[in-house]
């Protein structure tokens, strides 16, 4: 569709990923080469498109891993989840900064603050409960957050 849309001449000058993605189900590797398909397309008059990532979160439960209808998953996988989402977010962090410093990437927004109000849940299982965000139920950071901030310092300004 952007092809044909810069083939018309719309004014289009970007291009948003819907970033609804499962822990295990998008390597960052994919989304970083679908960020370069998109930013090396060229509008008539020579520049480029910029992407965006819309709605970042990260749901912990995974279909590749044969969890689609699952509910539930146990504490002690659960941290291990946890952790895994935590290495997860600085590993696309530090993928948006080379695109940004690429000049590919101009906005990254994660779609929600804690848990507790996170669109995951009860989708797409009634009486599911995700994780997929930076702070907990509580609004306690996670160790998502707390990773990114810690190798991140530029993050939380």
């Amino acid at each position: 569709m952007a092809d044909w849309l810069i083939s018309v001449d719309a004014p289009i000058d970007g291009v948003g990923f819907q970033g609804h993605f499962r822990l295990y189900d998008h390597p960052v590797e994919e989304i970083s080469a679908g960020i370069d398909l998109f930013a090396s397309k060229q509008r008539g008059n020579g520049t480029n498109i910029m992407v965006q990532v819309c709605e970042l979160d990260f749901s912990i439960f995974s279909n590749a891993k044969g969890e689609g209808s699952s509910t539930r998953i146990s504490s002690n996988l659960l941290n291990e989840r946890l952790t895994d989402l935590a290495q997860t977010y600085l590993d696309f962090f530090e993928m948006f900064e080379q695109k940004f410093n690429e000049g590919k990437l101009d906005m990254v927004l994660i779609w929600g603050i804690a848990d507790g109000h996170s669109w995951l849940n009860n989708h797409p299982v009634r009486g599911r409960q995700d994780h997929p965000l930076l702070f907990n139920r509580n609004y306690r950071a996670k160790q998502a957050y707390r990773l990114l901030v810690h190798n991140r310092p530029d993050f939380h300004q």
